[in-house]
């Protein structure tokens, strides 16, 4: 499963979190205007009902087409309907319509509550008007009586194109916000995500070996010594390599340079390391015997049996073994045990000498020592034997001892 990059995790979380708060404040707030407002027409239409009670309170109710007249004129001013309405429910007077002609009033929720001496509101669907109003009523009082309630009406429609015009706003308030955290989302999330893509890139970077340049320390505290511990890292990492390669290289020298010849053979019968000497010892003409199975690249029967023996036995052994295979040599093969991995995989290290020069020298000595052996063996058993017959009485016969003799120191000269 192909994992998500960091940026891709964080971008969206912010933008999601900034669009949960802006769409919550833009609720909240529609919904707190839209009770402001609601409030402020409220207050509104109590301020216009108070007035208009004001002005008609020197009336009489019972004229009934003074009141309508009065009534259509404060409409004009107040931009309300005004209705008033006796304590029985019965019309006195409407701005919009005929009151003759209208329904008792007794029922309607505002005017019930306006006759206990409060202020009324309801908002309903007027069948008069064929629309939705706002309805507030006041009590009328004469003489410390209510005799009457002035109903003010204020249209739905008005209130909700106010709110319409508001919640735009409000919404084109939220879009801009919300794209102005989007942006700065986008900023804050590359900004944390950087400094963290430029710390993979130069450890990918050391990865390859190339340790120049350094990991830039600046930026957050964390990220800062996350830098530092990586370059502190890359430059240890650097003086071990240097340290391997430097080693390596040593003991490639003195590996190639042995005339001797090594070979090293894994416990799988693979050739691990082999040097120059050895390759020269057997005729190899591999350009790679290396990781090949030794049965492969040694066509010498006897070798091949003295390394299998030697991973067989895991133990010190010595052979000596006849090649014929440019000139006639005699190499000796000392094997000793081989630990390759932590995990005691076996293999075996075989050490390679030609000792035909120094067979050719021991039979040279023995050809020597045998021939002088044959050189000295005929005088001396004519001495030997003139001694004997010296022994037998000869020493008495002076000319023949002195004869004798004289033979002894030749013999004894010519050795």
């Amino acid at each position: 499963m192909k994992k998500k990059k960091l940026f891709a995790q964080i971008f969206p979380t912010y933008l999601v979190l900034i669009a949960f708060v802006v769409i919550f404040f833009a609720v909240y707030e529609q919904n707190v205007l839209k009770e402001y407002y609601s409030s402020e027409i409220r207050s509104d239409l109590t301020a216009r009902a108070e007035l208009i009670r004001e002005h008609i309170q020197h009336l009489d109710l019972r004229q009934g087409s003074r009141l309508d007249s009065v009534t259509k004129e404060l409409s004009r001013y107040a931009q309300a309907r005004i209705t008033l309405i006796q304590s029985n429910g019965i019309v006195l007077s409407d701005s919009h319509e005929d009151y003759h002609v209208m329904d008792n009033h007794s029922e309607r929720p505002e005017v019930k509550i306006a006759f206990l001496d409060s202020i009324g509101q309801s908002t309903r669907y007027s069948n008069t008007l064929k629309k939705e109003l706002i309805y507030l009523a006041v009590p009328f009082k004469r003489q410390g009586e209510i005799v009457a309630a002035v109903r003010v009406a204020y249209s739905m429609v008005t209130f909700r194109q106010s709110m319409n015009l508001l919640q735009r706003r409000v919404l084109m308030g939220a879009i801009f916000v919300l794209l102005l955290g989007a942006l700065f989302s986008y900023f804050i999330s590359r900004r944390i995500v950087k400094p963290l893509v430029d710390i993979k890139r130069g450890a990918e970077r050391f990865a390859t070996g190339a340790f120049e340049p350094p990991l830039s320390e600046r930026g957050s505290s964390e990220i800062s010594a996350l830098s530092t511990a990586l370059n502190k890292m890359a430059r240890e990492i650097n003086n071990r390599i240097q340290t391997i390669s430097l080693q390596r290289s040593e003991q490639e020298a003195m590996f190639k340079s042995m005339k001797e010849g090594v070979l090293a053979v894994g416990a799988d019968e693979r050739i691990i390391r082999i040097n120059d000497a050895a390759i020269e010892f057997f005729g190899i003409e591999l350009s790679e015997p290396e990781k090949q199975s030794v049965q492969t690249v040694i066509q010498h029967r006897e070798v091949v049996d003295f390394i299998l023996d030697s991973l067989k036995e895991n133990d010190q052994l010595c052979r000596d073994i006849f090649i014929k295979n440019r000139a006639e040599s005699i190499l000796r093969l000392t094997s000793a045990p081989l630990q390759i991995d932590t995990d005691n995989t076996g293999g075996t290290l075989i050490l390679l000498n030609d000792i035909t020069r120094f067979k050719k020298l021991d039979k040279v000595r023995q050809d020597f020592v045998a021939n002088v052996s044959h050189e000295l063996k005929t005088p001396l058993t004519s001495i030997k034997g003139f001694i004997e017959t010296l022994e037998d009485g000869a020493l008495d016969d002076r000319e023949t001892a002195t004869k004798f003799l004289k033979i002894i120191r030749k013999h004894t000269e010519s050795i």
